[in-house]
Formats: structure tokens, sequence, C-alpha cells
């Protein structure tokens, strides 16, 4: 049982690893969008978050490394295989797929070129901004 414990924390601790990495590759998607700064390393980043998609896609909507954990551990919390708190574990999946899929919309005139649309990207972003926190509010409590 020491041994699977052991595994069982590596593997939590790569997986928070992962977790991190993407949440700077989500932040730096965003930080480029927003400063129009759609360069070689926002389309390192789209590729990067692609291929984790198509992962997940692979393994029906788990990460390969939750199904690796659950060789190790018998918990039924959606956090057994992450050092995240429950609700975030939870939610992750709802919260980046609303800022992954609403936000390029928002600001998809900034790819495109067309930069007389701010007024309306701002409002989309506040509307992105609004759903965010309702689903924090009330689905992820």
């Amino acid at each position: 049982m020491i041994r699977n414990d052991r595994r069982l924390v590596a593997i939590k601790l790569v997986h928070t690893g992962i977790w991190v990495f993407f949440n700077a590759v989500v932040a730096y998607m965003l930080y480029a969008a927003l400063t129009d700064r759609i360069d070689r390393w926002f389309w390192c980043a789209v590729a990067a978050v692609s291929i984790e998609i198509i992962v997940l896609a692979i393994f029906r909507m788990s990460c390969p490394l939750t199904v690796w954990a659950s060789r190790y551990s018998d918990a039924t919390s959606t956090n057994f295989d992450i050092y995240l708190p429950e609700w975030l574990a939870r939610c992750n999946k709802i919260i980046y797929s609303i800022i992954l899929v609403a936000k390029p919309l928002c600001n998809g005139s900034q790819v495109r070129g067309d930069y007389a649309a701010g007024d309306r990207r701002r409002d989309l972003d506040s509307v992105l901004m609004h759903a965010l926190g309702y689903i924090l509010r009330h689905l992820c409590v």
C-alpha cells in the first residue's frame, strides 16, 4: 500500500503541475488577445490547448492521469488525483470550456484585424464575466 500511496502522490504532483502549466497557457492566450499580441507564442498556446482537448476527447473527457490515478485509489472525490480544492476540481472543465469558447468569440475581431469593434468586444467580455460568475455561484457550489 505504501508503494501505491507514493505513486498516487507522484501522479497528483504531475497532474497539478500540468494544470498550473495550462493555466499559464490560457492566461497568456487571454493576455495576447486583449493586448493585440497575436504572435507565434499565441498560436503555440492554441496548439497546446488543442492537443489537450484532443487527449481529453480520446479519454472520454477524462484526463489520462485521472484514469491512471484511479488504479491507486478508491477515492471518489473529484480532486483525488490533483492538489486542487474540491469545488475547483469539480468545475474546472466548465470554467475553461467557457473561457476557451467564449473568449475567442469576444476577441475574434482582433484576430481578423477589425479594431473598430472595440465597444462590441467590451460588451461580449462583460457577458462572459457574468456567465462565469453565474456558473461559479450556482453550478459549482
